[in-house]
């Protein structure tokens, strides 16, 4: 889960250790909001285009970056991160660009840290409604410690239904079952 990840490593301290961003030597703010996404998009799905039309509103005319995480294991994350990327950029042309892989970037926790040395003020963070309190609570637990924002959104992609036809049903868990039971059809 998002809570179970570590923030960045610096050596030698634990994040509670860390002195505040202000006293890290923080950047100078040059830059208003940036909308980010982080998730496991492994596979793809039609669902997923749904979060990254979300994310692109949401940044209206700003800056936008979509991460994939770098998970990669037999079971939940079959795909790797670079592979991932590409299919990512060719299934979603429409925000190509904006889809990151970054091998310093592995964790939510990290591209909050990226937005802050780049000098953005406050952080949109868009993520599925099933994981919006998880990532409010850790987005802004560090908030002041590893960086530093004026205010860090955490705002809901919108409900999905497991059970729903079409885009509102889809999940990467649905196509990796068809996908190990050999059913191809379906999951095309």
């Amino acid at each position: 889960t998002v809570s179970e990840v570590p923030p960045p490593s610096v050596p030698g301290a634990a994040p509670e250790e860390l002195p505040p961003a202000e006293e890290q030597g923080a950047v100078e703010k040059t830059r208003g909001a940036i909308t980010l996404g982080f998730g496991r998009f492994n596979p793809p799905t039609a669902g997923h285009e749904k979060l990254l039309d979300k994310i692109k509103d949401t940044a209206e005319s700003g800056a936008y970056n979509v991460y994939p995480s770098h998970s990669q294991d037999d079971t939940k994350n079959p795909i790797g991160p670079e592979e991932k990327v590409l299919f990512m950029k060719k299934i979603f042309p429409d925000h190509s660009s904006n889809i990151i892989y970054d091998q310093s970037i592995r964790t939510i926790i990290d591209a909050l840290t990226h937005a802050d040395v780049q000098g953005y003020q406050s952080i949109n963070l868009v993520v599925g409604s099933d994981r919006q309190k998880e990532f409010e609570s850790l987005a802004n637990k560090y908030n002041g410690q590893l960086y530093n924002f004026d205010a860090i959104n955490v705002i809901s992609a919108g409900e999905r239904d497991a059970d729903s036809e079409g885009v509102e049903g889809m999940s990467a868990s649905k196509l990796r079952s068809l996908a190990a039971d050999g059913d191809f059809e379906a999951f095309k």
